[in-house]
Formats: structure tokens, C-alpha cells, sequence
């Protein structure tokens, strides 16, 4: 992170590495730009004379699948939209602007001034954001039942939106008991796809990490224990064995797919609700698509800020004859971008989460 401007936002840039990705890729890229550029230059204000390109990494992109091109998208959008945020609650009075729309290689600018104004620093807004930021992350244990979801799909808590698309998604919650466990018995039927799939698991093995919590606050991927609960070094070494690609089709006469699928049962039944956003799969372009994970994160934040959290449920979305039936199965119509559980953990995983560093994903300027 070598240009004074990336040294300058440092701070903003350590909160929204901490936005969910599939995986815990952290796909995203951040360039420092001394100006704009020449295609973007009429869609800045002139007070904007310099600008971050966010983009997406080629070496951390998932590509198992054809669906986690869509998935990247909105990890990206989710980074963007609270970088946007961070960086407008601390005066810099940021402007957004998609440069390129390819799927594959997209490019956003975010142009800011010379320097933040004061009378525009938000301090009290960006502490709520950074408390929410550091409060959030995927608990994947139960909830409880009893407990009602304390935050509405209406009011995210980002305040300010990139504006990228006039077609946002739509949020729907489901709450009733049996809609639960009608949802709770499709997952449970089929939540060992990915393991069933060589090349989707393969790209999951590679980013499980199954070495001590002393190693894990740096860098991507999922520990382990996050997966699967608390367990000893010898728990940790064999899981490294046993989920190995080369073996784990010797799961499943070990029964260990079926009680995998078991348990998320009993986790989905146990929660408050199961919300979904989706799209008409016409407008799922990149803007939009980026315009999405601005959606989610922001949601996510608001369950976070209010003592809730979101466990996502993406195996169902990243196999086309899976999402299919899923969607026939809650009546909807359009693509599902995103569906998780909802609630309040019984416990929390008070665990580091794994992050890349700023100086880790920002580049030096290309000559």
C-alpha cells in the first residue's frame, strides 16, 4: 500500500475487509488512482480529482461453478457498498460510477476530492458501522426458536446506497414454522451437494483451515471449528484427512453426509426465519448484481446491530437443478441471489475471523 492516499484511508479500508464472501475469498482488489480516467471523467463531479478502482482478483475469484461468477459479483458489491459508506460518514463525500460492466473483469470507481471535509465527518453513524462490522459474521450453530427477528428487510443499516441500478431486489421472510421445516427438509436432503460435486469441493477444501486459532486472524478461508464446532488438534488433523477431496466419497456409507444434512435441518427449524432476496433473471446484470450485495451486507449489518445474525444457505443456489426446485419450492418466480437463516445464536463464535490486511489487496498503480 504504497500511495499516500491508500495509507490515508487505512482505517477504512482494515472495516470493509471485514465483508462477507463466498468462502471467505475476499475476491476484491483495490487500485489507487492519482486521476480519473478519460471514458469516466463526465460522470464525476469536478470537484473529484482522484479515485479507488475496485475490481476483482483473478487469483481469488471462485470459478468451480459457472453461478460464482454471480456470487463474486455480489461479494464485490457488498465490499464496495461499505467501503462507499465508511468513506462518506468520514467526509469524503464519494461519488460511484461503473466503469466496466463485463461480468468477468468489472471495474468501480469510487471518485473522491482532494481531501475530506471536516464538517462532513459522521462520528457517532461511523461508529455504529464499525461496532456492526466487527459484530458481524456467520454463526452457523442454532438459534433460538424463541426469539423473534429483531430487524426488518426494509431498513438496512448502510445510510447511504451506490445508487448502481433503479432495480433493486426483493426481500422476503418466511417465519411460519411450517415453512420452516419445509425448507429445513430440502437442505437436509440435499446439503451434501458440494461434497458430491469433485471440482465445487475440491475449490471448498482449498479454503478450509485446519490449523490452530492462534494462525487464523490473517488471510482468507474458514477454520474449521467454524464448520464443525470446537475440537482438538487430532480432531483438526483428521478432519483434514477425512474431507480431503481423494476421500471423501468414503463419507457417505459412513453416514456422515446424512448427518450433516440432519443437523442443518434442525439448525434451520431452529431459527426465526429464512429470508430470500431475488431478482428477474433479465435484470440480473452486473450493476444490479452489484446493487445486491450492497443489499445483503446491509441487511447483514442490521442483524448484526441488533444481536441477530445470518447463516447463509448457498448450496441450493450454486447447483442450477437445485436452485430450480427451490425456487418452486417457495413459489418464486425470479433468481434467488441470496437466502440464509435468521436469528439469535445460542452461542457466539467469539473466535478471530479471518481477514486479509489493506496492504494485502490494494495494488501499486499500473505504469
Amino acid at each position: 500500500m504504497a500511495t499516500p492516499l491508500l495509507r490515508q484511508l487505512e482505517p477504512l479500508l482494515r472495516l470493509a475487509a471485514l465483508a462477507p464472501s463466498s468462502h471467505n475469498s475476499q475476491p476484491w482488489r483495490v487500485q489507487a488512482l492519482p486521476d480519473i480516467p478519460a471514458l469516466a471523467r463526465g460522470a464525476f463531479a469536478p470537484s473529484i480529482s482522484q479515485a479507488l478502482e475496485l475490481s476483482l482478483d483473478p487469483q481469488r475469484r471462485l470459478n468451480a461453478l459457472p453461478v460464482l461468477e454471480r456470487e463474486m459479483l455480489l461479494s464485490l458489491g457488498g465490499f464496495a457498498a461499505i467501503l462507499f459508506n465508511a468513506l462518506t460518514l468520514a467526509g469524503w463525500a464519494p461519488q460511484v460510477h461503473l466503469l466496466n460492466a463485463q461480468r468477468r473483469q468489472p471495474k468501480l470507481l469510487i471518485g473522491l476530492a482532494a481531501a475530506p471535509h471536516a464538517d462532513g465527518l459522521q462520528h457517532e453513524r461511523l461508529a455504529q458501522l464499525d461496532e456492526a462490522l466487527k459484530r458481524r459474521q456467520t454463526e452457523r450453530g442454532l438459534y433460538r426458536p424463541d426469539q423473534a427477528l429483531a430487524f426488518d428487510t426494509v431498513h438496512g443499516l448502510l445510510p447511504h446506497s451506490m445508487k448502481l441500478s433503479a432495480h433493486p431486489g426483493r426481500w422476503t421472510t418466511l417465519a411460519d414454522p411450517a415453512a420452516l421445516a419445509t425448507v429445513g427438509a430440502f437442505y437436509a436432503q440435499h446439503a451434501a451437494r458440494d461434497l458430491l460435486h469433485p471440482s465445487a469441493w475440491r475449490e471448498t477444501y482449498r479454503h478450509l483451515r485446519f490449523g490452530s486459532r492462534p494462525q487464523l486472524p490473517q488471510g482468507e478461508g474458514i477454520d474449521i471449528e467454524r464448520l464443525l464446532g470446537p475440537m482438538s488438534a487430532l480432531g483438526r488433523f483428521s478432519h483434514r484427512l477425512l474431507l480431503h477431496p481423494r476421500w471423501v466419497g468414503l463419507l457417505g456409507p459412513l453416514g456422515l453426509f446424512q448427518r450433516g444434512g440432519d443437523a442443518l435441518q434442525q439448525r434451520i427449524q431452529s431459527s426465526a426465519g429464512v429470508v430470500f432476496l431475488s431478482l428477474p433473471s433479465h435484470r440480473c446484470q452486473t450493476a444490479e448484481l452489484l446493487q445486491a450485495g450492497e443489499q445483503i451486507v446491509s441487511l447483514w449489518l442490521s442483524a448484526a446491530h441488533r444481536q441477530q445474525a445470518l447463516h447463509p444457505l448457498s448450496v441450493a443456489l450454486q447447483h442450477e437443478d437445485l436452485h430450480r426446485q427451490l425456487r418452486t419450492l417457495l413459489g418464486c418466480t425470479d433468481d434467488i441471489l441470496f437466502i440464509g437463516r435468521a436469528g439469535t445464536p445460542c452461542q457466539v463464535d467469539v473466535a478471530p475471523r479471518r481477514r486479509r490486511l489493506p496492504e494485502l489487496f490494494c495494488t501499486r498503480p499500473t505504469t
